[in-house]
């Protein structure tokens, strides 16, 4: 935390698995799993404060995504290619974003694509890079 608070941070990446993992052993509607959830969600809130807190926070354009690497049957399991479990949620939070419903459901390449157009990066056509930009105001390169 102490390093968005006070480092000059362009882009970090924050693994929070434990849900996932709690959801494999448990399954989908366990109480194992919400409380895995409601930590993940304590943990991002805590992000969310750090980068708040930094001196020059009114001045940055910061994304935040959130998402998940899959999505899941209703025992907890992947790995099929039913629509339970290439669904993922996505969050996306800052300045840049638009606040309307977006119309496809973003797919987890589309995660990569986002923050790498938002970090103000070319994508390079030669990348083959299957994803798109999802849920920004302006993209800054397309």
């Amino acid at each position: 935390m102490d390093r968005l608070e006070n480092e000059d941070v362009d882009a970090a990446f924050v693994y929070i698995g434990d849900a996932d993992e709690v959801s494999h052993a448990t399954g989908t509607y366990a109480s194992e799993y919400r409380s895995a959830i409601e930590e993940a969600d304590v943990l991002v809130g805590r992000l969310v404060a750090a980068i708040q807190a930094r001196p020059t926070y009114a001045d940055e354009d910061w994304l935040i995504l959130v998402s998940t690497d899959h999505g899941r049957d209703e025992e907890g399991g992947h790995g099929g290619d039913s629509d339970q479990e290439r669904t993922i949620f996505f969050l996306a939070h800052g300045p840049s974003v638009v606040r309307e419903p977006i119309e496809t459901a973003p797919n987890i390449v589309d995660v990569a694509v986002t923050a790498l157009i938002h970090l103000g990066v070319e994508i390079d056509p030669a990348w083959n890079l299957d994803g798109r930009s999802v849920a920004l105001r302006v993209a800054r390169v397309q």
